[in-house]
């Protein structure tokens, strides 16, 4: 067990650093998205397991006594080590596409030699949406914000957004219940319990996926420069 977690704090752990210095590739989130739900039924069987010969070869100890002795462990990999892996899953992913987002705006400054920067744009609608409107009011990009696909895209993308924001900010709760109506359509990405906490469930890690594909898979076709973009990030998740 000790090995396992020490594992996952590395791999965690490197990831965050990474994407603090913008170079977490878009693509590596499928791989990220499936290390993380590899890892969680992995971690739950040794669980049950370790219940089962215990409670097998300590047949004269009550089972309570059993479960108080492992139901904080088990207690951790059934339903904690889920929760915080896909909470940093998500808060990763919202990153990861902030970041490249705004280099492709930098990128594109220095091309055309702007005088503003995305940083020069309102933050309101948040970062992702700053860079959005510096793409197309200063760099002139067609983003076709007109478009259906486009805008289901970027809503997917608020979702993600606020999401991430409820886990920073808000330890897991939905206090404005912001993810209420989208909790209810998509049981299989977000359940929100009656007290506001969202518990991200394993779809979703696809999910957000396929979506960072398909939103800069849209912007490439649009002509945004897309210097340090992995070309995976072109011809993969976006169908």
């Amino acid at each position: 067990m000790q090995e396992s977690r020490g594992e996952l704090d590395r791999i965690f752990g490197g990831v965050f650093v990474r994407t603090a210095l913008c170079s977490m590739p878009i693509h590596a989130l499928s791989l990220m998205a499936a290390y993380v739900e590899n890892a969680i039924p992995q971690e739950q069987d040794l669980q049950r397991d370790a219940y089962e010969k215990l409670r097998s070869t300590e047949a004269e100890v009550p089972e309570e006594d059993i479960t108080l002795w492992l139901e904080p462990e088990y207690t951790f990999f059934m339903q904690t080590l889920p929760r915080i892996l896909r909470y940093n899953f998500v808060v990763t992913a919202y990153s990861a596409i902030e970041a490249h987002l705004n280099r492709l705006c930098d990128f594109g400054a220095k091309r055309v030699a702007a005088r503003l920067t995305y940083r020069d744009m309102s933050r309101e609608g948040g970062a992702i949406q700053r860079a959005l409107l510096y793409l197309e009011k200063v760099l002139e990009t067609p983003v076709h914000s007109d478009l259906a696909e486009w805008r289901e895209i970027t809503e997917q993308v608020k979702v993600l957004a606020q999401l991430r924001n409820a886990i920073v900010h808000s330890e897991g709760l939905d206090p404005d219940g912001k993810l209420v109506r989208y909790s209810a359509d998509h049981p299989e990405h977000i359940v929100r319990k009656p007290n506001g906490e969202l518990l991200v469930q394993g779809a979703y890690l696809a999910h957000v996926v396929k979506t960072a594909y398909r939103f800069f898979k849209h912007l490439l076709a649009t002509g945004v420069p897309n210097e340090g973009m992995h070309p995976a990030a072109q011809k993969a998740g976006g169908g």
